[in-house]
């Protein structure tokens, strides 16, 4: 059984859901200065911009008919890579590392469905693919 990667050894990318009370402030330096006193860390202007999704959710979950679960792509990603992966997601080398490791997990995206995609906008295909993978497990 492989272990899994730890947190701390994945990219900047990845980060702690940010504490209720700092969902709760109306700005990125009052929810930062919350997350201080909390948990001693600040929090992202990244992380605070999941904001308004995280409260979405909340919103959904007393109507949620499934059980809703939290994944990262890039926690996913070193999970079928065995590590951390080499190469950040928005380069060229990083993209191609990401594919095969989609394609060798048994998820092949055809490539006319890329067509509509820059370049920019691979990485989130990749993304979305990797998070549809966790949810088949």
């Amino acid at each position: 059984m492989r272990r899994r990667p730890s947190v701390r050894t994945l990219p900047r990318a990845v980060f702690p859901t940010p504490v209720r009370a700092a969902l709760e402030a109306p700005d990125h330096a009052s929810a930062s200065a919350t997350s201080v006193r909390a948990t001693g860390k600040g929090l992202s202007a990244q992380g605070y911009g999941l904001r308004p999704l995280i409260l979405e959710v909340d919103a959904f979950l007393p109507r949620a008919r499934v059980r809703l679960l939290e994944g990262h792509p890039e926690v996913s990603f070193a999970e079928m890579g065995g590590a951390p992966l080499a190469h950040g997601k928005h380069s060229a080398t990083g993209v191609i590392e990401r594919g095969r490791l989609l394609r060798d997990a048994g998820l092949v995206i055809p490539d006319d469905a890329m067509a509509g995609f820059g370049a920019s906008g691979l990485d989130d295909v990749y993304d979305a693919a990797a998070m549809a993978l966790l949810a088949m497990t």
